[in-house]
């Protein structure tokens, strides 16, 4: 899981013991996780990765978090 996008892309569901790809709509139960080996290299899952990937914001250099979006809003009205 962690290899294939991690919490990014998979969601686990305590309740009902699966695991489902948030892009994909893709869900099994967690005791089958052969099938998520098997999800993960399905051309339209590695796709919609790459894509997600792409779009994502990497580390520092662009991730907002509280005091530099606020330092960035005061900028906006001085």
């Amino acid at each position: 899981v962690s290899n294939n996008g991690g919490a990014d892309v998979w969601n686990y569901d305590l309740e009902n013991k699966s695991i489902s790809c948030r892009f994909c709509s893709f869900s099994c139960p967690s005791r089958s996780l052969w099938q998520v080996s098997r999800h993960s290299i399905t051309s339209d899952h590695i796709n919609k990765l790459k894509v997600f990937q792409k779009h994502k914001i990497q580390g520092d250099e662009g991730e907002l978090n509280g005091s530099s979006f606020n330092l960035d809003v005061a900028k906006l009205f001085v």
